[in-house]
């Protein structure tokens, strides 16, 4: 399937299915599948950016003949590219070679590698440095860059963002079917990313807070009890845990450091892990922040929940393995935002539960504890009984609300009494990766003394002649989550 989407969001404008080599055609397939996806971009002045696969003079030219302005890698077999092209080792990098004719301009420049481009609108002039690592050493350079490279990097990738986010929430599972419904899941799948962005920008100004920028799942949390070989090994350390949970119940919830939510579970699993004697079992979490502690587990992992959850589901844990018998064991589980845990979850830990304990007592005689201001808010707000303002909005609590700086509200205690220790226990959530990156960097330079900055050392491994080119600073450019920022600053 053949795609044409915007560059910073990844909508989906046009598509086209390969049906197979065409007769009776005089210019190559990628010429042609570019020419059919700007069809409707005829004399709009539009830009378009595309790799190499499709580049090649003919279609710049015939690009702006229609007001299509081009840009993309081209590669050096082409007919009538420029073939008196100086030598890879004579260039150095940072080194720049242009011809240009007609309008269109083939630019050449020297990184690790050769980058070849080619376009029908920007000029090769103008030039802006980016930074390179020197080989064998950990230090950047600065290097001159042609502007064609830059735009190029940083709208190429419209498509793979396209991707990116359908995959997420794929409707489509790895599974034998037949051609045509797996096109239809992939065609319903960008159907639902287009509606998503759509939806986005028309609520982007009337909401009250600000859009995610993909749509995010909610999971059931959980606090639960564990074995008992982690606990600390000396009494000083139960005391002190013991006399930071009083100290924190002597504050009120809005000076606690996290949400209320976090800091409740937090303080009951410090709480248990203090008072109970050797031989009993602690308490350890099971909720979306363990990923951050040790033993961390979902909901379905403990449980054996199924997905979907159905009304004939049942737990995947067998009466008699080793998972039964750690659940048999486990005292207390203290469960968060349990209402968010669809009913037969609940029914299928309870018979669970009664199977590995005391079958004629709820969840085997096992203490649940639930978080019940959370669960009550919910019923409230289902039963529509929530107060409304003037607006027919439900109005926040103010001390959920930051009124300032939110760096300040979070930090500033610990910067003025030089507590840096402190800040580790402080934490700012933000939707987006850029969000992140901005508060970090607010962060540090409100730091005494200089940082220091760490770059990742990205590279292009058994690149190809003919293959998808992709520039150091392209791969430097990526911030996904799966993936640690290029610059981490100390």
């Amino acid at each position: 399937m053949w795609c044409r989407c915007e560059s910073s969001t990844g909508y989906l404008y046009q598509f086209d299915l390969y049906t197979g080599k065409k007769t009776n055609t005089e210019i190559g397939l990628g010429e042609t599948v570019a020419l059919c996806l700007t069809e409707q971009l005829k004399g709009l002045g539009c830009e378009v950016y595309f790799d190499n696969f499709f580049n090649s003079p003919a279609l710049q030219h015939k690009l702006m003949m229609q007001n299509t302005k081009a840009c993309g890698t081209v590669r050096t077999n082409r007919k009538n590219v420029p073939k008196s092209l100086p030598s890879d080792k004579s260039m150095k990098r940072g080194d720049i070679h242009a011809v240009s004719t007609n309008g269109i301009t083939f630019v050449k420049w020297m990184d690790t590698k050769a980058v070849h481009m080619l376009t029908n609108f920007i000029s090769p002039v103008p030039t802006s440095t980016v930074k390179r690592r020197q080989a064998g050493t950990a230090q950047k350079i600065n290097v001159t860059c042609p502007e064609v490279v830059m735009r190029y990097n940083k709208y190429i990738g419209g498509v793979d963002l396209m991707d990116q986010r359908k995959a997420c929430y794929e409707v489509d599972r790895k599974a034998k079917v037949k051609y045509y419904l797996r096109l239809f899941f992939d065609i319903l799948d960008i159907a639902k990313n287009n509606s998503y962005l759509v939806y986005v920008k028309l609520h982007e100004k009337t909401q009250s807070r600000r859009q995610r920028s993909r749509p995010t799942l909610v999971s059931s949390k959980k606090l639960r009890v564990g074995n008992k070989r982690n606990l600390p090994a000396h009494n000083m350390e139960k005391a002190e845990k013991l006399k930071r949970c009083l100290n924190i119940l002597d504050e009120p919830v809005d000076q606690v450091n996290g949400t209320e939510e976090f800091v409740t579970g937090e303080l009951l699993v410090g709480f248990i892990m203090s008072i109970t004697p050797p031989d009993q079992n602690y308490t350890t979490y099971d909720c979306i922040e363990s990923i951050l502690l040790p033993h961390g587990r979902t909901s379905h992992k403990i449980f054996g929940l199924r997905v979907p959850l159905t009304p004939d589901s049942a737990s995947s844990i067998k009466p008699n393995s080793s998972k039964a018998r750690q659940l048999a064991e486990i005292d207390i589980f203290l469960m968060d935002e349990a209402p968010m845990l669809p009913k037969y979850g609940l029914q299928n830990i309870d018979q669970l539960l009664r199977f590995v304990g005391n079958p004629d007592l709820p969840f085997g005689g096992k203490v649940m504890i639930d978080q019940q201001q959370f669960a009550n808010y919910l019923l409230k707000l289902g039963n529509g009984e929530l107060p409304l303002n003037n607006m027919d909005e439900i109005e926040l609590s103010l001390n959920v609300i930051s009124t300032g700086n939110l760096i300040d509200e979070a930090f500033s205690n610990c910067l003025a009494s030089e507590n840096y220790d402190g800040m580790k226990d402080r934490a700012i959530i933000a939707p987006l990766n850029k969000d992140v990156d901005k508060i970090n960097s607010n962060i540090v330079a409100k730091l005494p003394g200089e940082y220091k900055i760490y770059y990742s050392n990205d590279s292009v491994k058994d690149q190809y002649e003919g293959a998808l080119e992709f520039t150091t600073e392209f791969l430097n450019s990526v911030n996904i989550s799966d993936l640690p920022p290029h610059e981490l600053k100390f």
